[in-house]
């Protein structure tokens, strides 16, 4: 990494080591803003169910300290085995050393411990743990600390060095303080969207688990009736999801107990068993082999990847669809090619699925746009041709259902899905087309609703970002009362 010195320097400004930041502010090595560095135990430590956690460089993520994943250590042990260097205090910063490197998170309760691949940054009285944290995050300094790393297979950040690593900051608490405050309200703002999508993710799986096992029916569909009306969930008009999916109580007789049927008959209908448990009386089980037919694509060569042409898609290249990634170093085909293949064998289109057969195994994906593309033969598994229920209830039902399509997974050491041995897979499939279309609706709806939160907490974090650039290098300074009793530093 390296520092621009031929940048324009504003007025008001000057030309450092770490760029070009603010005249009042200042320069130093970390270790003038601490009072003590250190890493955590190297000896065996016992572990217990419940006492001290011991926290390692994968108990650190996104800024927080993960005590769920931490294991636990003996209080005696943590009495009588640890020095004071592996018992990190509150407010002290942890920085993962080993591993994943440059992971940081501010220490919040007492009582714990910390091992060798965590590193422990004692803030004194001339820097803000928060201001501490926020810096040493910046692209700027992780870029730094990343090229800092020793090792040739294996990189570890050396405290050592560290340690004389410059650091430019405001020299007065107040200023770091009001910069720690703006991006700590970003950080709470991502916070609550963060436990928001998983929330509406746990939603989303608890009504997948009634909707699409028929433990829990749509209304119109959970009783029996001369109304064959299905408008509102057909349409998705769902304000209110409770209201909506009824597993209401009933008595003995069948009759609903304080529920309106909406001029429906009261007699709720049966279950029945099956090999996949008790399934509505009005569903089936079918195989999927039965429903649709699986099959593959012909083979593509090395020697046909061309710079510019036709997509063309591996196991990896779907995933990263599933998770709206962009896709890195995407192979082509040429349109001659694909328009051959597609003629004499046919191409995907949309409304049928694919699923990833090696690797990362049972990822589903719906076809939907009209792009062309193509696939590799043996990563992928092609279902098409699907009948006796949508496409769209179909992928729901192999999302759900992914434990059991692993389970038709072969081979001992290198596990991989195949069209035969896919073929038996179970799925419960309503009769109604009309209640698998509600059904994929209601999921679709909230497919979209978590989807749409993840690309406002995906603008949030790139708003962040750019908060950081600005606030952490002085390009922006934050309006602050300045006083003498702040101390400012030489």
């Amino acid at each position: 990494m390296s520092v621009d010195l031929k940048q324009d320097i504003p007025d008001g400004y000057k030309q450092t080591e770490v760029g070009v930041i603010p005249e009042d502010w200042i320069v130093k090595p970390l270790e003038y803003f601490t009072s003590f560095i250190s890493y955590g135990f190297t000896n065996p430590m016992p572990t217990v169910y419940d006492g001290p956690a011991m926290i390692t460089a994968r108990d650190i993520n996104r800024g927080k300290i993960l005590y769920s994943s931490a294991r636990s250590t003996s209080v005696e042990a943590y009495e009588n085995l640890l020095s004071s260097k592996s018992k990190p205090k509150i407010n002290d910063l942890l920085l993962t050393k080993d591993g994943t490197l440059g992971r940081l998170a501010l220490v919040d309760r007492e009582n714990i411990c910390i091992n060798q691949s965590v590193a422990l940054l004692r803030p004194n009285s001339q820097i803000t743990p928060s201001y501490f944290k926020l810096l040493l995050e910046s692209p700027f300094y992780q870029d730094k600390m990343l090229d800092d790393a020793g090792g040739s297979t294996i990189k570890h950040i050396y405290i050592t060095i560290v340690n004389r690593m410059l650091l430019g900051l405001p020299p007065t608490l107040i200023e770091q303080t009001a910069i720690a405050n703006a991006l700590s309200d970003v950080d709470a703002l991502l916070s609550e969207l963060e436990n928001l999508i998983i929330k509406k993710q746990a939603i989303k799986t608890a009504t997948m688990q009634q909707l699409l096992t028929g433990k829990t029916r749509l209304p119109q569909f959970a009783f029996y009736s001369d109304i064959n009306s299905t408008e509102g969930a057909v349409e998705g008009k769902h304000n209110n999801t409770s209201a909506t999916i009824v597993n209401a109580g009933a008595y003995d007789d069948g009759s609903l107990a304080s529920q309106d049927s909406g001029g429906m008959d009261s007699r709720r209908k049966s279950t029945k068993p099956s090999e996949l448990g008790e399934i509505p009386d009005d569903w089936d089980v079918a195989y999927l082999g039965d429903i649709a037919e699986l099959t593959s694509s012909k083979r593509i060569f090395e020697s046909d990847y061309v710079s510019d042409g036709i997509p063309f898609f591996r196991g990896q290249e779907v995933s990263s669809l599933l998770e709206s990634k962009d896709i890195e170093n995407l192979i082509y085909i040429s349109k001659t090619k694909y328009n051959a293949l597609k003629a004499r064998y046919g191409a995907p289109k949309p409304g049928e699925i694919l699923i990833t057969a090696v690797g990362t195994l049972g990822n589903a994906f719906l076809i939907q746009s009209e792009d062309p593309f193509y696939f590799k033969d043996g990563n992928l598994i092609w279902i098409k041709k699907i009948k006796g229920c949508t496409p769209e209830y179909l992928i729901n039902q192999l999302n759900f259902n992914k434990s059991r399509v692993f389970g038709c997974a072969i081979g001992s050491s290198q596990k991989a899905l195949t069209m035969v041995s896919l073929s038996p897979l179970p799925i419960a499939i309503p009769t109604n087309k009309e209640e698998q279309t509600a059904i994929a609706t209601i999921l679709s709806d909230m497919d979209n609703e978590i989807q749409t939160l993840e690309q406002r907490l995906s603008k949030t974090r790139q708003i962040k970002q750019g908060m950081m650039q600005e606030l952490l290098t002085g390009k922006t300074r934050l309006p602050f009362e300045k006083t003498n009793e702040q101390g400012v530093l030489s």
